[in-house]
């Protein structure tokens, strides 16, 4: 069987039987609402981490970050420590405002806080979100290594029969088990992943042409200045990861993907205390920092693996080739990085699929169809639409995707999903941060912005640089999408602010209860002394991903 024995294959399939029946077993009472869309609001601070970190370490993390750091070297290591700037934001602005008004969805929100035609426009674009930037990929990458892993191997499985095994197997614990059995499931998932990803590292830093972390310092160090791979900071023009759009649209990226994204929220939502939800999100962000010495540097050092070995491997394909050709066998290390890998896929369409069915039944259907619904109703309904949900990503990512595509996942997932979420970033920071912000702002930022970003990238490629020329020696031949979201950011907010202001007279002052400052005012909420809160870890946590940013520039 070549890269895989009889020991691999049991430790892969034992794994997988267990996952679906723990699962199955952790949401065998899930008959209510709030059990099956918040877990009962009973989750402690361990499973927070472990759901937030599942969810978000997910297989486009270790396949697809793996592979762009392979491509593009150090600078991919933007994505978690921008993070950092997300988390602050959920912690100390989006929480209080989200435990204040006691929802369900991100969508309640929006809607005390304008209107319901926002609220239902925000729905449907996070629903679209929610199926590019999680079902569609994650099936993608999933679906993609593991039918390669798998190869010339009793279980050998093509791309499409392992996206529908994927499917089947998560659709399965899901649609019983509800958010409780989500949760649980990622906490074991996310331990998976970790000791695959770990095992996979080692075996890629002690690899001869490599001499452990030390020597890929210096293997990169004796190349020229232009071909090393261990800085962080691209050139203004560089066509994936502009130093100027990292450090301004990857950062809004983060704080939507934290702050305005129902996926990371509702993790939050089911937590049982303000501190158990805050504990889990600084440990998960601390795990996911750790992302450079488990994903991206084996990445990189698989670059110079390549090299060496004469190998033309697509970006994508770096995980796969890298467990193909270093992976020993016979001592199960084999079965616990796919493990890790399926433990990764899971994660994160378990949790795409319950948050896509809670804004459809709770937003939707309760709201519109069935005001009275009973509870074991609603709890019936939200797994008619997981499996619909599923179906569709199923669909998409067989059909759209190419698993033979050479270029960077990764980054593609990131730019897709970012023509979306800026007008949800601009409502969200405008509704929780200004007052007088008004409903009809609100939509017509909501509807507008995609149309902006893609018009940006128009009008910069046919028109801008013609006339301005040497605006292509700053920022490329083609509009960044990072420079683009900062931009559409940019114009949004003048669009809101000038629309609110045109728009005054329909204020509330009911609205603008739900805003930071007031939502302050009213708390009773003790505020612990600063060596006994959460507050020194996230100056260390500030401090360190500032240290390895100057460190590496």
């Amino acid at each position: 069987m070549g890269h895989l024995d009889t020991l691999d294959l049991v430790i892969f399939i034992s794994a997988l039987v267990g996952i679906l029946s723990f699962g199955v077993w952790i949401g065998r009472k899930e008959d209510n609402s709030t059990d099956f869309f918040l877990a009962g609001k009973s989750v402690g601070w361990l499973g927070i981490a472990g759901s937030l970190l599942g969810t978000n370490w997910s297989a486009a993390q270790l396949v697809g970050l793996m592979g762009a750091s392979c491509s593009l070297g150090l600078a991919t290591s933007l994505y978690p420590t921008m993070a950092v700037v997300g988390v602050i934001f959920l912690m100390y602005v989006f929480m209080p405002i989200f435990e204040d008004a006691k929802i369900y969805t991100l969508s309640q929100y929006l809607e005390a806080r304008y209107d319901s035609r926002v609220s239902n426009v925000f729905s449907l674009v996070s629903i679209g979100v929610t199926i590019v930037l999680g079902l569609i990929f994650a099936f993608y990458f999933g679906g993609r290594s593991l039918s390669e892993l798998l190869g010339d191997t009793p279980l050998e499985m093509s791309y499409t029969q392992m996206v529908i095994l994927l499917a089947v197997v998560t659709g399965i614990y899901t649609v019983t088990g509800g958010l409780s059995a989500v949760i649980y499931t990622d906490v074991m998932q996310t331990l998976l992943l970790v000791g695959g990803g770990v095992i996979l590292a080692i075996l890629v830093l002690m690899q001869p042409e490599i001499g452990g972390l030390a020597g890929l310092l210096e293997l990169d160090a004796s190349h020229p200045a232009a071909e090393q791979k261990l800085t962080i900071f691209k050139p203004s023009n560089h066509p994936q990861i502009p130093w100027t759009g990292a450090l301004t649209g990857l950062l809004l990226l983060n704080i939507y993907f934290y702050g305005g994204n129902q996926v990371m929220a509702q993790r939050m939502l089911a937590a049982k205390s303000p501190e158990d939800g805050r504990l889990g999100i600084l440990v998960s962000i601390f795990i996911k920092v750790c992302l450079v010495l488990f994903v991206i540097l084996p990445g990189i050092a698989g670059y110079y693996i390549f090299e060496a070995r004469g190998l033309d491997v697509n970006p994508d394909d770096t995980f796969a080739t890298l467990f193909r050709i270093l992976v020993p066998v016979g001592y199960g290390f084999g079965g616990i990085i796919m493990v890790g890998l399926i433990g990764g896929v899971l994660s994160t369409v378990d949790s795409v699929l319950n948050t896509g069915s809670t804004f459809l039944t709770v937003d939707y259907y309760q709201k519109y169809f069935r005001r009275n619904a009973s509870e074991k109703e609603l709890v019936k309904v939200g797994r008619i639409f997981i499996v619909i949900l599923l179906i569709l990503g199923t669909s998409a990512s067989l059909l759209i995707l190419n698993p033979e595509s050479t270029s960077e996942g990764f980054l593609k997932s990131t730019q897709l999903g970012s023509y979306l979420i800026v007008g949800i970033l601009t409502i969200f920071l405008f509704g929780i941060l200004w007052k007088p912000a008004t409903a009809s702002a609100a939509l017509i930022v909501l509807i507008v912005s995609p149309f902006l970003s893609w018009g940006y990238e128009l009008l910069y490629s046919n028109f801008i640089i013609a006339w301005f020329p040497n605006l292509i020696v700053a920022f490329g031949d083609k509009l960044n999408f990072f420079h683009q979201l900062i931009m559409t950011f940019f114009t949004a907010s003048f669009l809101f602010v000038i629309i609110s202001i045109l728009t005054r007279k329909t204020r509330s002052q009911e609205n603008e209860k739900h805003t930071l400052v007031e939502v302050l005012k009213r708390s009773t909420r003790k505020t612990a002394p600063f060596w006994q809160s959460e507050k020194p870890w996230v100056v260390l946590l500030v401090g360190i991903t500032t240290a390895f940013l100057l460190w590496f520039r």
